[in-house]
């Protein structure tokens, strides 16, 4: 009898170690349950957590931890369920990703083990709660882009300032998209300022002609993608702007002040070309109105620029803003 217990303890605790624990099991059945129905079903879960595998759960990873096969990713879309369930038992997730659904509220519980939240397009009714430091520690990259409705909130800018001040004590976040979250005010300056913050996405929303931060230490230093594109941003350009080696840049659509830096006229005059376009990084600006006219032509208008001998025709085209040089006088 001895020996027939070691036998059957030894293929309980090989059997078990593939299982998923019957606390997080129950919250991927409830999971399923609510916000699958029978056309999008993902999961084909037996009942009885002592069954249930991660090889067939699509949008599931779990890994072992502790000598138990814990959830770690969790990737979902297209759920039809409206207020997404509690998932604060799968407390080693790593990886939340839930787009594309209709889910209209959610609340992200104490998560300690979570680097990666991304809830892009839904139909959130609510601001989401939950996202701060105290749940969120580890947290590295958040998106939360295509999320405007905002149907449940009376009182939508207030709650998306309050959501702003909780990310910026994340301070572990490396990328923020917040792109089209329907936020009307002022830029959020404290978070481009998160000190480990690499790339950040504000685009399409409206900061009611804020100016970027006038200095280079109001950003992160570590800020390489800067988009703030169609956001209604106004004044001029800072000239750090131009001196960062961004790896990628979009400020287009934006309504910048005329003229232009001194530094961006002498690289443009420096050209040694007479057709000089403008590149797509300085494509944001809008050379409206425009310092002394003294010609004007079909779709031209040749201007003076203050402190430099060249001349310049403006020219709208069809992509982008053109700049040429007409020579000397």
């Amino acid at each position: 009898w001895k020996w027939i217990g070691i036998i059957l303890l030894f293929f309980y605790t090989f059997w078990c170690c593939s299982c998923i624990p019957e606390r997080e099991y129950s919250t991927l059945e409830t999971i399923s349950r609510v916000c699958f129905t029978s056309n999008t079903s993902l999961w084909n879960l037996s009942s009885g957590a002592d069954t249930l595998n991660c090889d067939n759960l699509v949008g599931v990873i779990c890994r072992e931890i502790d000598n138990v096969e814990s959830v770690i990713y969790l990737s979902l879309q297209d759920l039809s369920c409206e207020i997404f369930p509690d998932i604060s038992s799968l407390d080693h997730l790593e990886f939340l990703k839930i787009t594309n659904s209709n889910i209209t509220q959610i609340s992200i519980p104490k998560l300690q083990h979570l680097e990666t939240l991304d809830l892009r397009n839904l139909n959130l009714g609510k601001v989401p709660q939950g996202i701060s430091n105290e749940n969120l520690p580890l947290l590295q990259a958040l998106t939360l882009q295509q999320n405007q409705q905002w149907r449940g909130e009376s009182s939508i800018g207030s709650r998306l300032n309050e959501l702003f001040r909780n990310i910026s004590l994340i301070t572990s976040i490396s990328s923020l998209d917040l792109a089209a979250i329907g936020y009307v005010g002022n830029l959020p300056l404290s978070l481009l300022k998160l000190p480990n913050l690499m790339q950040i996405n504000l685009a399409l929303n409206d900061f009611r002609g804020s100016s970027l931060p006038a200095n280079l230490t109001q950003l992160s230093p570590s800020l390489a993608t800067l988009d703030i594109h169609n956001a209604s941003l106004s004044g001029p350009l800072p000239e750090y702007y131009f001196s960062q080696d961004w790896s990628d840049a979009d400020l287009s659509g934006n309504h910048f002040l005329c003229p232009l830096p001194q530094d961006l006229w002498n690289h443009l005059a420096a050209q040694p070309i007479t057709d000089c376009e403008v590149p797509p990084i300085f494509s944001s600006y809008s050379l409206s109105p425009l310092p002394n006219p003294v010609a004007t032509e079909a779709n031209q208008t040749c201007v003076t620029i203050p402190g430099d001998s060249k001349t310049y025709v403006y020219r709208e085209g069809v992509d982008q803003i053109g700049l040429t040089i007409t020579g000397e006088g």
